[in-house]
């Protein structure tokens, strides 16, 4: 490739045809793709706590294998925000009136998940908005011997944030795709109309 006018592009440059051809295969607990094996998580559960700003820190700490961390926030439109903790205001005195009924004692949980419903309702009146969080994990490694041992690791860092991670059996090409820095998001994926 050449040209007279000083922006010419070096030989050296790649084509696409110089890429070679991309694999991968899912697998219920793992994808092998051309570059390694990865396993991928969603969230199952945030924390059932008030959330300090460091709780990422462990999981998005660099370690022994490389791994992703994609974090998806959505915003819910007010009367759609509304409904949902409206719901979660009568889930929770759903709860509370079978528990007398049934003559259970009030466990720590109720008592915080009865409390929460209410403050977030409380909230949400006075203007606060509503938004849906989801995050997901992928780790990759380049030898599938290590897979055992990155699997742990990220467990391990997610636990220690106290972060519950459900993985992603029978969707590990999903999580992978949504941790790639392209802009996947699972939940307006699933809203379409193909």
């Amino acid at each position: 490739m050449s040209s007279t006018n000083g922006d010419a592009a070096r030989s050296d440059d790649l084509s696409w045809a110089d890429a070679g051809p991309v694999g991968a295969q899912e697998h219920a607990d793992h994808y092998e793709h051309d570059s390694g094996t990865s396993v991928s998580w969603a969230w199952h559960e945030a924390p059932r706590q008030n959330v300090p700003a460091d709780v990422l820190s462990r999981l998005v700490a660099p370690g022994p294998f490389p791994k992703r961390v994609s974090v998806q926030y959505r915003p819910l439109p007010a009367t759609e925000a509304n409904r949902v903790l409206e719901e979660e205001v009568n889930a929770a005195a759903f709860r509370e009136h079978y528990r007398r009924r049934t003559g259970r004692d009030e466990t720590a949980r109720d008592a915080y998940d009865q409390a929460r419903a209410r403050q977030a309702a409380a909230e949400e009146a006075t203007g606060a908005g509503v938004t849906l969080v989801t995050m997901y994990v992928t780790t990759t490694v380049t030898d599938s011997s290590d897979l055992p041992r990155a699997v742990a690791a990220t467990e391990a860092a997610a636990e220690a944030s106290r972060i519950r991670l459900r993985r992603l059996w029978g969707s590990q090409s999903a999580g992978f795709a949504t941790t790639l820095p392209c802009g996947v998001c699972p939940a307006e994926l699933a809203r379409r109309s193909w």
